[in-house]
């Protein structure tokens, strides 16, 4: 029967930056290995142990302090090319590491000296990038940060898939709406494009001066609340051509700036997988304006106004996926 091993994934966000806490191992055979060497705080435990209580128990002998309380979120076990069966377990916490202190284990050393030595389980514990993390920690561990990532990256790519459905129900009816309220012919409808168009690069501009500044979490965040703003305030402005024309253009360029800032977001979730996490984004963008255009001709029905409430709720949504997200 294999070995059984359980651990705490320890792990925090700092701005825009999710972190992990990982040990490097103590003792002679790990002292001039780094990349590939670092561990998930973890111990061995025996059949018929609770394995919480266990990656608790280790947690707290190897670093000295005890675990944050928190909620555990358990990933199924992994073999380990050592054979070990480890299983681990995912918390969000913050922790002050300066009184760091492990427990120790003896060994002889040097070999075949008879001379007995201790050394510290682990020699040092740090907060790292999830980035470094897959660089630094055992092969058999770095599943566990994909595990990690899961949950954010799925929270990641609904944003951008209600962000896009509620710009498209607008997007599909504005014309409709402008040549019913103020009978616009072909050429008005041009200009307001070109409005729209303006807007946008208007947007991306915005993201390049403002978002490294502001962080990207929460540059998304002040894009989904502004353009849901908009959105209320367009059927209000919205009673002169000129006011409708205003209202478009703020409702368009918060959207680019939204849509713009997700993607240095999204690159950062997984980064060994960035092509495909950045794929999936495109699509659920895709699958947003799909489920968008549907919708609005049955919510201008009921009129325009309904049709900017329904863009709300779609912000809505996506400010709850970006709020789970945060949390992971």
């Amino acid at each position: 029967m294999p070995k059984l091993s359980a651990g705490v994934l320890l792990h925090r966000v700092r701005g825009d930056v999710v972190e992990v806490l990982i040990g490097h191992p103590g003792g002679p055979f790990w002292a001039r290995k780094d990349d590939g060497a670092w561990s998930i705080p973890k111990g061995e435990y025996e059949p018929g142990e609770d394995p919480w209580e266990s990656a608790r128990r280790e947690f707290a002998e190897e670093l000295g302090i005890p675990l944050p309380p928190s909620e555990a979120i358990a990933f199924d076990a992994v073999k380990q090319p050592s054979g070990k069966v480890l299983t681990v377990f995912a918390v969000a916490a913050d922790l002050d590491i300066s009184g760091t202190r492990s427990n120790t284990f003896t060994m002889e050393w040097p070999r075949r000296s008879g001379r007995m030595q201790e050394f510290p389980e682990l020699d040092r514990v740090a907060w790292v990038p999830v980035a470094l993390a897959r660089r630094k920690l055992l092969k058999g561990h770095v599943v566990f940060l994909d595990r990690l990532m899961a949950q954010p990256a799925l929270a990641g790519l609904s944003i951008g898939l209600w962000a896009s459905a509620g710009n498209e129900v607008v997007n599909l009816i504005f014309g409709v709406w402008l040549e019913d309220a103020f009978a616009l012919k072909i050429a008005a409808l041009a200009g307001a494009s070109a409005v729209i168009g303006f807007s946008e690069l208007f947007g991306e501009g915005l993201v390049a001066l403002y978002v490294d500044r502001l962080g990207k979490h929460r540059s998304v965040a002040i894009g989904l609340v502004a353009n849901s703003l908009s959105a209320l305030i367009l059927p209000l402005i919205g009673k002169t051509s000129s006011g409708a024309l205003v209202g478009l253009f703020l409702f368009y360029i918060t959207f680019e700036f939204t849509l713009v800032s997700i993607i240095p977001m999204m690159t950062e979730v997984l980064p060994e997988a960035r092509a495909t996490v950045m794929a999936f984004n495109v699509a659920g963008e895709s699958l947003g304006r799909a489920i968008g255009a549907p919708l609005a001709p049955f919510l201008y029905h009921y009129g325009f106004p309904v049709v900017a409430l329904g863009a709300v709720v779609f912000n809505i949504f996506a400010l709850l996926a970006l709020m789970r997200m945060g949390r992971h």
